[in-house]
């Protein structure tokens, strides 16, 4: 069953106000004019309440800190809590943060330590924090005594869009519904400051108008590979079983089925199973046409293949695993290999835009593999950003920064899936094609490079191990170096210890092999490992 809960429920009425912002922009704001706003509408509530409860939710963890240093220089009011509060924590923190809570303003989002954002959160409901500033951490499960509640925008960057999208309804419902609370005063207000053109969504909200749809039939096949995968469907009644326990087919039922006023006229209850029956063979169909389950014709029973298996593992769609089968070659070379990733349609979003084209170009300057792709596709991007991060290229973009984290993120998974495919059809060249692409975006460093210094990451100071990563030294050239050449490279004697300590505890061998077939598919490897103690 679905429950509603409305505002009936809550002891104390919210007043909940929409501000429509009208921008040059069509998608994006004016931060100006959203500043000022803002600002107008916090003075009001410090200047007309005793000791408000405010709650400033943005989209960002940089944006905590902006808001709060502009709301600092600007409102007056000012709280010293540092002299009423003698936590360690104080001592401990951050700065800017002392400064900000010394104003009476706190910041809450999930890059905070656990201890800070306890100490937030008791500041806040005690009377050393007027004004708190969050991400959509505050918005589920944490019930603070907020009287007051205003959204900052209601735009946020998604990474797998590769677009500003409007921040989902039910985190708008969760951070509305910090004021309000039953211990909190009547005069309770929530105000969301959104494009005008956003005003008609905002109020259908507000006012409970949005029907609840369900979206399983979008990735459908995807779902029944992932219940075949784990044997919970063995067959087509099973699979009819399971369909009929979702929301989907409770949201058939009641377009079906109408309601007038006691009586119930609907369709024939062969629509109903017939439509369910259509749904369920269309998207087996299309799992069978993919290679990854097996239908038998006699018994009607399902079971998975091999591949079907990879894909609900890796979590990938059927159609990116079609695709990936139909173009993978057994003599494809690693820069063909970066192409077959780069056209994949998980990246048809991600089109360069006008602003990130000078910065592409030089990112293909520097990259270790050149790019065939003309230069404005989709391919071309991908491609670069993926040989950015493994070549731990600085980005100037802003917008490139969070699509290659992206992009890297699904790059590593489909390298995996293409190495597991490799194995799977004994393509032994492809398959350490595969593992040395894999490796090199996990690690962030190509197979033929000494990526020793990454595992020393926070060990040697950074200064230095770039100092050395510049020159390519191996382990060998370090350790025929003498102290004093050494310190001729990084002007540092300091910098000379930084680095020759941790390298003294690395286990060092020496290392031989040797092979014997057995059969067919079975080999026998001998090896010798003689470990010492090298001298730095």
């Amino acid at each position: 069953g679905l429950f509603y809960f409305g505002s009936f429920i809550k002891e104390n009425d919210l007043n909940q106000i929409i501000i429509g912002v009208k921008s040059k922009k069509s998608n994006l704001y004016d931060k100006k004019m959203l500043n000022s706003i803002l600002l107008e509408k916090v003075v009001k509530l410090l200047d007309s309440f005793d000791n408000p409860k405010i709650i400033i939710f943005v989209q960002s963890r940089k944006d905590t800190y902006k808001t709060g240093f502009f709301l600092k220089e600007e409102i007056k009011h000012k709280k010293d809590t540092g002299s009423t509060r003698k936590d360690k924590f104080l001592k401990n923190a951050k700065f800017s943060l002392v400064k900000l809570l010394k104003a009476g303003i706190g910041i809450h989002h999930s890059g905070l330590s656990k201890n800070e954002k306890e100490f937030m959160e008791k500041s806040f409901k005690s009377e050393n924090l007027d004004i708190l500033i969050s991400t959509s951490t505050l918005a589920w499960g944490v019930n603070l005594k907020a009287t007051h509640v205003i959204i900052k925008g209601t735009k946020i960057y998604s990474a797998k869009k590769a677009s500003w999208v409007e921040i989902a309804s039910s985190n708008i419902v969760q951070m509305l519904g910090r004021a309000g609370r039953f211990y909190s005063g009547k005069n309770d207000t929530s105000f969301i400051i959104t494009l005008s053109k956003n005003i008609k969504r905002y109020l259908r909200l507000i006012r409970n108008q949005n029907p609840i749809e369900s979206t399983l039939l979008i990735g459908l096949p995807d779902f029944l590979n992932a219940e075949i995968t784990f044997q919970r469907i063995i067959d087509f009644s099973s699979a009819k079983n399971w369909f009929t326990e979702t929301f989907l087919w409770i949201r058939i039922q009641r377009l079906l089925f109408k309601k007038r006023e006691n009586n119930i006229e609907s369709l024939p209850r062969e629509f109903g199973t017939t439509l369910r029956s259509f749904f369920i063979s269309q998207a087996l169909n299309e799992l069978s046409s993919s290679g990854l389950i097996k239908i038998e014709m006699k018994n009607h029973s399902i079971s998975s293949t091999v591949y079907g298996n990879i894909s609900a593992f890796y979590l990938i769609t059927y159609q990116t695993f079609l695709e990936m089968i139909s173009k993978l070659t057994s003599n494809k070379t690693l820069c063909e290999l970066l192409n077959l990733i780069s056209c994949l349609s998980e990246f048809l979003s991600y089109y360069p835009r006008k602003n990130e084209y000078y910065e592409l170009f030089r990112l293909s300057q520097l990259v270790s593999i050149p790019v065939k792709q003309s230069w404005k596709t989709v391919e071309f991007k991908v491609n670069i950003l993926i040989q950015s991060y493994i070549d731990n290229v600085r980005l100037r973009n802003n917008s490139l920064l969070i699509d290659c984290v992206y992009i890297c993120k699904i790059a590593l998974k489909i390298s995996r899936i293409l190495f597991e495919i490799c194995l799977i059809k004994k393509w032994s060249n492809m398959t350490q094609i595969c593992f040395d692409l894999y490796s090199a975006i996990k690690n962030r460093g190509w197979f033929y490079q000494n990526n020793f210094w990454t595992a020393f990451k926070g060990t040697i100071s950074k200064k230095y191990s770039d100092q050395m990563r510049k020159r390519d030294f191996s382990l060998p050239t370090i350790q025929s170096l003498k102290n004093s050449e050494m310190v001729q490279i990084i002007n540092s004697k300091i910098g000379v210890i930084n680095i020759l300590g941790p390298f003294s505890l690395l286990p060092f061998f020496e290392m031989g092999f040797s092979i014997q077939p057995i059969t067919r598919f079975t080999i026998k490897i001998f090896l010798n490992m003689i470990f010492f103690i090298p001298d730095f």
